[in-house]
This record gives C-alpha cells, structure tokens and sequence, in this order.
C-alpha cells in the first residue's frame, strides 16, 4: 500500500520518492520493483505492442545503444537486426562438437568482436551430416567464444561430421553512441549550438548523439528506426512482425538516412536531418511516385523528434521550435506549419501524451499542445533550479512518461556532472515536486496487462504497481504550522546548555 503522511506546508525546499495529492498533502510515489531482466548496451527506448495473427502476444522491445531485444511472456530475447552485406566464412566452416547440437561456426577474422548473446546469420551451407542445411542456414545466437575466429550455435540436433566448401555471414548491426559526446568546437552544444543554434559551423568539434530507437506500430507490425544520426545501418528502417527466431528486415525502398520514425494516417513518416518523407497510406514499400511526399524544412537546424496527435496530426520538434504535420485528405495531401517557435525539446524522449495532450521539456519549461494553441505550463516551484542544475552536455538523454492513474507527468533528466538522469520532477496537480532516481528509458506507449517498465541502463524495472514499496523518501522544509493556523519559518536552533540527552531548544 502506498504510505500517507499528513505532512502539509507551504514551501517544500526538496523532495524524493513522494508526489503531492489533491489536498496538497504528501504521498509515496508508485510502487516499483526490478525485474530478473538484464539488457547489454545502454537502453534508451521501450516500446509496447499487442500483435495478433500468427504472432500473437504482447510484446516489449528495449532498444539500447548496441542490442535490440524483444520481451515475449517474460521471456528477453535478443532480436538486433543484421547487417545487409555479407562476409566470407572460412575454409570448411562448421566443426562439429562432440557429435551434439552446439556446432562451433570458424571465419576469417574481420574485426568483429562478437560476444555471447549476439545475432548472427549463415547461409549457403549445406547439408552436414544430421544438420540439414535449412537448419544451418538461418539465424542463430552465440553461445560461445571459443576464439578471434570461432564461435559456437546450437542448431538443436546432433551431427556426425564436418562441413566443407565455403558459405556466408551476417552479423548484427554496429553499435552506435552509448552516449551524449558534446561538441569541441565553439559554439557547439544544446543550449548554444548544435541542435540550438547550428553547431554545425563550428571547424573544431562535432556533437555526437546516442543511438535512440523509435518504434511505431504500422498494421499488425513494428516499424523502427536506431536513429544513428550517421551513416550506416543505424539509420535505415526496419520492419519487425514479432517472430522472434527472425531480426527485424530493412524496410524495402525506404529512406536509408533516418533518424526517427512514427506512423500518421497509416502513413510511416521518416525524419531525415531536416527533411520529412512520407510514405504511401498503407505501403511501406511505396516511397516514390505520386502517392509519396517529401518536404525539406531548410531554415530548421535539425528535426529530430515526432509525436503524434490524434490519427491525423503530428508535432515534429526541433531544438528551437514546433512543427505540424496534419493530413489534410484527397490524393494523400499533407501540410507542414510552424506550430511554435519560442522554444523547442531537450531531448528526443523528452515528450509524454496525457491522455489527448501533448506534453513535453523545452529549455525553458514544459509545454502543452491540446490541438489549439502550444501552452507553457508555469511552473513557479523549482522552474530555475531546474534550468540552473540540468547537465546540458548531456540533456540528450532526458525522458518523460505518464502516470495515468494519477494523471501524472515524469521527467527525469540529468543533472550537474552526471552523465544519465539522476533526477525527476513531477508536473500534477498544479505543483512540481522534484526527486532523485537513476533511469535512463520509460515504455511508451501506456501499460499493457498493468506492465509498465523503466530502465536504468540495463537493469529493467517494473514501476507504477501497486504494493509493499521498499524505497526511502523525505521532504524538506523550512517552514511549519502552529496550532494550524500560524505559519512559521525556521531561521535558527539554538540548544540549551544541556548537551546530553533530551534537548530544548
């Protein structure tokens, strides 16, 4: 059960672990818990979906910045897509083990470190012995380093002999950025440059990006995007349809350059740097000709986050303003419009949708687009403490997340030296109640089955239960209430003479 306390005053100096209620009293926060998962990279993303058809579940992915996994009936697997070219296994491939169903898989040494756990993919093997070739020839997880140029599978059946001829690899894609590398050069960085006022001029220094996964649900299937920000396998599209013996696939004709994804109108919307492509309604594959546009926003520095409203509309944000996208009907006609332009997001994650609002963290406050008008939310508690203490070298790997059942938005962020989110603040109820908690990703959308994670780097947590809460929470404050009606404020305490014991002071 959550605690209640009826601690009550005017001016909280700081708080952790606890939320203000409608009386303006003090409550726990939810409950969490952490989970027997345990992810390799740092996790940015999380994403929740319900597939039907032959791949019925609900599923969970956690993209970090080196593995995609995907959660099936609280079974992790690891699902990172592959690389689209190929490379040359050595002279006679596949060693058998022990006649047992772990085959050890030898190539030439390409400088891949690969290591238990990741996704690799043979083909043009044949026929060894019990190992039919449609089992050899498929996708695999390693389960051993045996050395720099040889690896072990279980292809789930014992063999006799050893293959020979050659045949072909795929490994899982490069990893990307673990994390923020803020620019050398002058004038780089969030809040001065790069995202914020063009960092690109800058000859001394690039500002570096982590690799942040979008994921939307096109159909009955995952659309996704690592969001590299570089070129390579981290910005193409992928298609995943919840088979989890399969990686995800390059989305056939789509833009190579993205760097995030979403779905509007049944139409995937990709956007690369400052350009917005929009695939045909209902054909992924569809990305020229008449039913596909594309619209170069040239005075934005970088479009690097999307955010749906409704069926039909969408924001894209940008470090100093707000776009939107809206479908506007016939032959697949869509319209770009400034939406605002005082102040943009920090951070790609750094949005929530409370109910039919769109909330997000721009650099000077929290804003609110309800379908009208963009809204600041005024924020009088802490509004500069969070300005003054937010770590912007780093501000990249902010995030937010809803608590609907008490219609609640979270931002955890990073602050002073730190290098992941080591705060939050609360924005309910018309107060604003900071905290203290390591995480770096929140699921998005809302809870499927009453799950609901977060994860601090690669530890998993289920948050927003119910239950026993084992964590420490406090709430500082200069100020109390005598006799319930005087309010007085702490300047000093003075101890008697007396120091043993029972003090008065």
């Amino acid at each position: 059960a959550r605690q209640n306390t009826e601690i009550s005053s005017p001016a909280f100096a700081d708080t952790d672990h606890v939320r203000f209620q409608l009386d303006g009293k003090l409550s726990t926060i939810p409950a969490y818990s952490v989970t027997g998962n345990t992810l390799v990279g740092n996790c940015r993303s999380v994403w929740a979906q319900r597939i039907t058809g032959a791949q019925v579940g609900d599923y969970y992915l956690f993209g970090t910045h080196s593995r995609l996994y995907a959660e099936k009936n609280s079974t992790l697997y690891n699902i990172t897509p592959l690389t689209a070219t190929t490379q040359n296994l050595g002279t006679d491939p596949i060693d058998i083990v022990n006649t047992s169903s772990e085959v050890s898989v030898n190539f030439t040494d390409i400088g891949v470190d690969n290591v238990v756990g990741d996704r690799i993919k043979l083909l043009l093997l044949t026929t060894v012995g019990n190992i039919t070739a449609s089992l050899l020839n498929a996708e695999h997880i390693i389960t051993e380093i045996v050395g720099p140029n040889e690896v072990k599978i279980d292809v789930g059946t014992a063999a006799t002999s050893t293959a020979s001829g050659g045949a072909t690899i795929q490994y899982q894609i490069a990893a990307g950025n673990a994390t923020q590398v803020t620019a050398s050069g002058m004038g780089a960085g969030d809040f001065g440059g790069g995202d914020y006022g063009g960092g690109g001029t800058s000859t001394t220094g690039q500002q570096l990006y982590p690799r942040i996964w979008s994921f939307d649900k096109f159909g009955n299937d995952v659309v996704m995007c690592a969001g590299d920000r570089a070129a390579g396998d981290g910005q193409k599209i992928f298609l995943w349809d919840g088979d989890i013996t399969s990686a995800p696939t390059v989305l056939a004709n789509a833009p190579t350059d993205c760097n995030w994804v979403m779905v509007v109108n049944n139409s995937i919307v990709a956007l690369c740097g400052t350009t917005v492509k929009i695939g045909a309604i209902g054909a992924g594959t569809t990305w020229s000709g008449l039913l596909y546009r594309e619209k170069t926003l040239e005075r934005i520095d970088i479009a690097h986050s999307g955010f749906r409203h409704g069926d039909k509309n969408a924001i894209i944000h940008y470090g100093n303003g707000v776009i939107l996208l809206k479908f506007v009907g016939g032959a697949d006609i869509w319209d770009l419009s400034d939406l605002f332009e005082d102040d943009g997001v920090i951070a790609p994650m750094a949005t929530a949708r409370l109910n039919q609002d769109l909330i997000w963290r721009g650099r000077t406050g929290f804003y609110l687009y309800d379908g009208g008008i963009v809204r600041r939310i005024p924020n009088t508690q802490n509004e500069d403490w969070i300005i003054k203490n937010i770590n912007e070298s780093t501000v990249w790997h902010s995030f937010a997340y809803v608590d609907t059942e008490n219609q609640e938005v979270y931002l955890h962020f990073p602050t002073g030296t730190e290098a992941e989110p080591s705060d939050y603040v609360i924005m309910g109820n018309g107060d604003f109640t900071l905290g203290k908690m390591d995480r770096t990703a929140a699921q998005r959308p809302q809870a499927l089955n009453s799950t609901f994670y977060l994860v601090d780097t690669a530890t998993v947590y289920r948050h927003l239960t119910r239950g026993v809460f084992d964590a420490n929470w406090y709430a500082e404050t200069s100020y109390f209430f005598a006799n319930g009606e005087r309010r007085f404020r702490i300047d000093q305490i003075m101890p008697d003479v007396n120091q043993s014991g029972t003090i008065t002071v």
